[in-house]
Parts: C-alpha cells; sequence; structure tokens
C-alpha cells in the first residue's frame, strides 16, 4: 500500500451461529479460485448456493466463517471483468472461425479491457497472490483476529500457501481443497494434463459395465466425434445462461473438447458419455446441452476477473515456463488441435507483452515448506492435478495428512456428504482428525 494511492476493495461475508459462544479461530475462505472466479454474493443475486454449501462450518461448531472475494474479482473494486471478451465471443461462436481469427479478436477485446482499466487507474502489478495474502493479513490485522484457519479450494490453495510462508504466526491450520502448488508449471504439463484428464474419462466409463458396453471402443468413437465436428460443425441454439435469450453455437471439435474439459470438473458428466457421443454422432444436442451452458456459464460471466487472472498468470506462472520446451511437449495432443493449442499458447505470451506486467520474484515458483497443520482433499478425477502428483508434493508439508476421493473431481466440501464433518474434526483437532468423524469416506 502507498500512503495517497488508490483504494482497493475487496468483499468479505461473515457468517457466524448465533446460538453459540464464539470458540476457536475463525475459518477465512479463500474465494472462488480461477484465479478470477467470482464468490458470488452480490446484494440482490441469489447466493442461497453459499450459505448452504458452507453453513455447516459454523452451525454448532462456533467457529465463525469468513469468506471473500480477492481484489479484483466479482463485487470488489475495482472490478477487473473485461466485458469487452464478453460482448465479442457471442458472435463468434455462432459461426466456425480460424484459431487464427479467434485470437485475433480475444486479442483485440483484451486490447480494449486493458486501455479501459488502466485509464481507470489500474496498476495491473498490484494483483497477484502475494498482494491477496497480504489483504488477508490486513484484514485480520482489522477484525483484531490472532489466528486464521484457512479454507483454499483451487487457485485459492495458492494463496493459503503464500500465506503460510509469509505470516506463518497468523495461520493456525489449513484445509488445501484441490490444491494446485506454485512450483508446478502447469503451462508445461498442459498437453499431457488435457490427454490424461480424458483418458481418465474413458477409463472411468469402462470400469463402468453400463458405460462401457453402450460405447464399445469409447477412445475411437470419441476422437472420430471430435474430427468429425470439426470437419463438419453442426449449429445449436441454447439459451444464454445470463440473459435467457437463444444464442448460436457451431460447435467445432475444439469447441467440444474445451466444453467437457471444463465439465471433467464434476464428476457427474463422467457417466454421461455414451448419451453423448450418440447423440452428438446423429448431429443432436441431446445431454451435452448441459455441459454447453456450463461452458458458456463460465466464458460468458460478467463478473469474472479476467483482468486479475491474466495479471496472476503474467506475473507468477509465466514467466518461469520454457516456452520452447512446452511447445515441443505439445506435439503429444493428436494433429487436430496440435496446431491449435500451439497458437493459443503463443497468443497467451503475446498478451502477457502486451500488457507489460512484471515478472514475479524468483520465490514464486518455489515450494512452499511449512511444518503449519495441513489437510489435503483431492478427487480422483481431478482434471487438474494426478493424485500422484499430490502426494509428491506433500513432502514440503511436514505436518500434513491427505484424502483422496475415489468419485469425485475438482473440489470436496460441499459436494461429498463426508466433506463438512472432516473440516470440522480437523479444524478443531488437526492431524488426529480422523478418530471424530462418524461419516463414511
Amino acid at each position: 500500500a502507498e500512503p495517497g494511492g488508490r483504494w482497493i476493495y475487496f468483499p468479505v461475508i461473515k457468517l457466524s451461529d448465533s446460538t453459540q459462544q464464539p470458540a476457536g479461530s475463525p475459518i477465512l475462505h479463500l474465494g472462488g479460485g480461477g484465479p478470477g472466479s467470482p464468490m458470488g454474493f452480490w446484494p440482490g443475486v441469489e447466493a442461497d448456493w453459499v450459505f448452504d454449501r458452507y453453513r455447516g462450518l459454523v452451525t454448532g461448531t462456533g467457529r465463525e466463517l469468513y469468506i471473500i472475494d480477492p481484489r479484483g474479482v466479482g463485487y470488489g473494486d475495482p472490478s477487473l471483468t473485461c466485458y469487452e471478451y464478453v460482448d465479442m465471443i457471442g458472435g463468434v461462436l455462432a459461426k466456425p472461425v480460424s484459431i487464427e481469427e479467434e485470437n485475433r479478436l480475444s486479442a483485440q477485446a483484451y486490447d480494449l479491457c486493458r486501455l479501459r482499466l488502466e485509464k481507470q487507474g489500474v496498476d495491473f502489478s498490484l494483483y497477484h497472490s502475494v498482494a491477496v495474502a497480504r489483504d488477508m493479513e490486513a484484514l485480520r490485522r482489522q477484525l483484531d483476529i490472532k489466528m486464521w484457519n484457512l479454507y483454499g479450494v483451487s487457485y485459492g490453495t495458492r494463496y493459503a500457501q503464500v500465506m503460510a510462508r509469509d505470516y506463518p504466526g497468523s495461520v493456525e491450520s489449513m484445509i488445501l481443497d484441490a490444491a494446485t502448488f506454485p512450483d508446478i508449471r502447469y503451462t508445461e504439463r498442459a498437453g499431457a494434463d488435457f490427454l490424461r484428464s480424458f483418458e481418465r474419462l474413458f477409463d472411468y466409463c469402462e470400469q463402468d459395465s453400463s458405460c462401457r458396453n453402450r460405447l464399445g471402443d469409447i477412445r475411437g468413437r470419441f476422437w472420430a466425434l471430435v474430427e468429425s465436428l470439426e470437419n463438419n460443425p453442426p449449429e445449436f441454439v441454447v439459451p444464454d445462461p445470463y440473459s435467457g435469450q437463444d444464442i448460436t453455437v457451431a460447435l467445432t471439435g475444439v469447441r467440444f473438447l474445451n466444453a467437457y474439459f471444463n465439465a471433467l470438473y464434476d464428476a457427474d458428466f463422467y457417466l454421461q458419455l455414451p448419451d453423448i457421443v450418440n447423440s452428438l454422432e446423429h448431429r443432436e444436442l441431446g445431454e451435452f446441452e448441459n455441459v454447453l451452458i456450463l461452458w458458456l456459464y463460465f466464458i460468458m460471466d460478467r463478473d469474472y476477473g479476467d483482468g486479475a487472472a491474466i495479471a496472476h498468470y503474467c506475473h507468477e506462472e509465466a514467466p518461469f515456463v520454457d516456452i520452447d520446451k512446452t511447445i515441443a511437449d505439445l506435439q503429444v495432443l493428436p494433429e487436430l488441435i496440435r496446431d491449435v493449442a500451439v497458437q493459443e499458447l503463443q497468443a497467451t505470451f503475446r498478451q502477457c507483452r502486451r500488457w507489460n506486467i512484471a515478472p514475479a520474484a524468483r520465490l514464486e515458483s518455489q515450494p512452499v515448506n511449512t511444518n503449519i497443520p495441513t489437510l489435503f482433499l483431492h478427487g480422483a478425477l481431478d482434471p487438474v492435478l494426478p493424485v500422484e502428483d499430490l502426494e509428491n508434493q506433500m513432502s514440503t508439508f511436514t505436518s500434513s495428512a491427505n484424502i483422496v476421493f475415489d468419485d469425485i473431481s475438482h473440489t470436496i466440501i460441499g459436494v461429498h456428504p463426508c466433506g463438512i464433518e472432516i473440516a470440522n474434526s480437523f479444524y478443531r483437532y488437526n492431524l488426529s482428525f480422523r478418530d471424530s468423524v462418524s461419516c463414511e469416506f
């Protein structure tokens, strides 16, 4: 912070049980991940899901729960949403366009966004994990809280790790749900991780007799469908998830893969594979409508902090990526999507140069070493981080435990019925939590 500088605001909501006396250090929920994903608690907007998912952390426990959106995200001020991209993408989806043209239009929209935000006085160098951790320390002091129990999900787990490193005396314990790690170059692994996610989908289907019998040659039919869609994309009309108005989508093979990959964050879509393939082979939308709308919900979100996401990536990921190695590793992808992936990677790095965001210190690319009690919750179907990678990363968390849930993808709390009970037990007993958990996991 600079005296006389511009104020940055981020929203904080507090949940507590008025029938209980405060007991134990409060829980701090570090936002929706992404980075850039909002929690969705704006005045006049339905936010019941936030209460429904997390109220078990406060009901009858005596603990207070604070939930935030990080700076630049959601209801924060300034909001770093790029409306220019959202306004552009609906028209682009209506027809098949080359990856070169789509990248050109995206770059144009994001440049307009950058210029608008710069005119408003936004300094993109202030939007990164260290700044968010500093905000949380300032919040702790303002509220006169001695220590936090942290809860991070997805990219929020990186915020938790930075807080444990930079402010260890302020953190009592932490739960890292669907964890990401600062020393893993996710960009360099993108091709292999993308394929691994779909292989996990195919394996899951093969292990289910109904799924296996309905598809037969799962891999052959899936990739043949991708090629068919790319060569001759059908047009489907679906409701815009925000306005409710009709929107046309020319479903190319690449868009099909992007939408399905987004859906793999939810295990409910795994066993829908036969219905989806069968419908689209007959040029019918069928069960894929839900997948498509979920993808549109993500890419057309007018509250997503695009600018914050770009600032994070260009500051703390891109500077440490070996782009030549990454391009070489992308050769593992099927030929149909290989060139698309390479061009998107190159476009992303061009964007970082245009946004002129300074690189983070080397420290931000190193593993965090901590003895703070840490519980990792992880889904075996997680498309971002394989279980074996999680287990390798745990070596620097010297007081930690992990639980892997077989039929869950990305995010455990609020999805698995034992999630809340496990969390409450851990926050109370730390690594001795298992004996006090009664549900099956």
